[in-house]
């Protein structure tokens, strides 16, 4: 390690400890340092975000954002309270524990975070070093459904094995080694049950089951483990409410789940906190799906119970947007939106044709799925009467640009302004993929469109737009 890169980090350390001292608040963890080559936002500005890695205050998860000085240097006070932490600087994420009235340093280079030393300053440096090297050799899982279920057992197995004997080796605390068992189960669990769902295995083997046999109901495993609080949102969204969707398409064809998914979860989820936090998790979605709005609202004050007034709010907002957007009333505009090819565009450029609009990002994985289908749906109306409007949610032009470039992307590929763009709030856009459908004379035909990959739903669209 140079003298050159020690004398910059000395310094540092030193003048953000001094500068803490006069703001610090008794409990306030103080975190500082240098990040450097942090990608720039659409605002200009370079933000890099911690939040807790579980519930640490109520039902509320601390966040906090964080921008940077021109030379990458920050230093905040977190009043989040001592535990895990994620730091994601806009392209690699690692967890760190920090502590109440601790201080801690960092300082590395985003761009060369794999390759190069972070340095670490402050308190539980040596619990923090086995953080940072773990997400600097981290193994990302290969999904490959062409794979048996024993062979991806194996590998997944092996991956766990070594994390585990990494993890045996380590400094950590007792109890913080404990809970990163856990951690590393879980993982292996839920990578496990993805594979089996991607697959599409209606009966896993023994082993598998026997395996993912868990208790899906422990409240506090749920707080502190997202990997396992990933594993009861998938066992009671999926397969316990697709059991559910084979037992009514028997007895009555026209239920649909997706309208009643509240009322369901509410007979289905035995503890009470877990319930609240999946309705939350799945009114975002469904009450975009729901035909009678009013109908899953209603259920919505009924079955949830829970103390987030700022979710109660939000879902209200969302419900009376969502009754505006009716078929044939006139689309919300957009204007002067970045094109990738140069120049800007406006809704308004595309009258006299039909609009499929895409709502996507670089890193949401379902849109990554859906690419290839809307690329071919691209080809097939190609010359007719339509434009297909890619609209990104991306908050780096970079990324997003070089993702057209490196896949080749097709259709007019605009960049939103942000996730408070007028447009995506006044279609009430809370998640995504989403697609909206437009008619020539600027008119609402679906404001929830289907995904490219539900074809006969897309043909039938375009067939009743005379397309």
């Amino acid at each position: 390690m140079s003298i050159r890169f020690l004398i910059p980090l000395s310094f540092i350390f030193s003048f953000l400890f001094c500068y803490s001292q006069n703001r610090k608040e008794p409990n306030d963890i103080i975190f500082s340092g240098k990040i450097t080559n942090v990608p720039t936002q659409l605002n200009g500005k370079k933000i890099i975000s911690i939040k807790t890695e579980f519930l640490l205050m109520g039902d509320t998860m601390y966040r906090k954002e964080i921008v940077l000085s021109d030379d990458g240097t920050f230093e905040v006070n977190i009043s989040g309270g001592t535990g895990l932490y994620t730091l994601f600087d806009g392209t690699n994420a690692m967890r760190l524990f920090l502590r109440k009235s601790k201080r801690y340093v960092i300082d590395y280079n985003a761009k060369a975070f794999q390759n190069e030393k972070v340095q670490l300053g402050g308190a539980d440096t040596a619990i923090n070093r086995y953080f940072v090297e773990k997400y600097q050799n981290r193994v990302f899982v290969d999904r490959n459904t062409k794979r048996s279920e024993e062979d991806y057992r194996q590998y997944l197995g092996n991956i766990k094995k070594q994390q585990l004997q990494r993890l045996e080796k380590s400094k950590l605390p007792t109890k913080l080694k404990q809970d990163e068992a856990k951690y590393i189960g879980y993982e292996y669990l839920y990578e496990l049950n993805i594979f089996l769902l991607m697959k599409g295995q209606r009966e896993p083997s023994k082993a598998s089951r026997d395996e993912l046999a868990i208790n899906y109901t422990n409240e506090q495993e749920y707080k502190k483990q997202h990997y396992y609080a990933n594993l009861v949102y998938d066992y009671y969204t999926l397969e316990k409410l697709n059991q559910v969707k084979r037992e009514y398409k028997k007895k009555d064809s026209l239920y649909s789940v997706d309208q009643h998914i509240i009322k369901l979860l509410d007979s289905l989820v035995p503890n009470q906190y877990i319930k609240n936090d999946l309705i939350k998790q799945s009114a975002r979605y469904y009450l975009v799906q729901a035909k009678d709005k009013e109908a899953f609202f209603n259920d919505l004050k009924k079955y949830y119970t829970g103390h987030d007034e700022a979710f109660r709010q939000t879902t209200y907002d969302t419900y009376l947007r969502l009754t505006k957007l009716k078929k044939g009333t006139p689309s919300p505009e957009f204007s002067n939106y970045q094109n990738f090819n140069g120049g800007s565009n406006s809704l308004t450029d595309f009258r006299g044709k039909y609009v499929f609009i895409d709502i996507w990002a670089t890193w949401c994985a379902n849109c990554w799925n859906e690419l290839p289908y809307l690329k071919k749906l691209e080809k097939e109306y190609e010359g007719k009467n339509v434009v297909f409007v890619s609209m990104s949610w991306d908050k780096v032009e970079g990324e997003w640009r070089k993702t057209i470039k490196e896949e080749n992307l097709t259709g007019i590929q605009l960049l939103a302004k942000g996730k408070d763009d007028p447009f995506l709030k006044a279609f009430a856009v809370t998640g995504i993929p989403r697609y909206i459908f437009i008619d020539p004379n600027g008119n609402i035909l679906d404001y929830n469109a289907p995904s490219p990959s539900e074809k006969e739903k897309m043909k039938k669209l375009f067939d009743n737009a005379g397309l």
